[in-house]
């Protein structure tokens, strides 16, 4: 809802919203259709070197998404660490959720 309402709201500016999602799990045929016939691009593989880091620390779930609140803040307190200890480049940080 939120999003697609965002986009429809700004499609008759001159500064249009452009929205991008990245999944590898999403069903893009149905997705496409709910925004209207958007255009899909698959990109298979990876096109650059990637350094994969995954928590050690289990995140309890419950229907409504993660069971501890500071679930993101440790998120991004990791993301700092990275920042701070490695050299440069781009971070993407990957929340479990519905």
């Amino acid at each position: 809802g939120l999003v697609k309402q965002a986009v429809e709201l700004r499609k008759s500016t001159n500064d249009k919203l452009r929205c991008v999602v990245a999944s590898a799990t999403l069903d893009a045929a149905r997705f496409s259709q709910y925004f209207d016939g958007a255009p899909v691009l698959r990109v298979p593989g990876r096109s650059h070197p990637v350094d994969i880091y995954h928590s050690k620390q289990q995140q309890p779930m419950t229907r409504f998404g993660p069971a501890d609140k500071r679930y993101v803040s440790a998120a991004v307190d990791v993301a700092v660490q990275i920042h701070k200890s490695q050299n440069e480049g781009h971070i993407l940080i990957f929340l479990t959720g519905q």
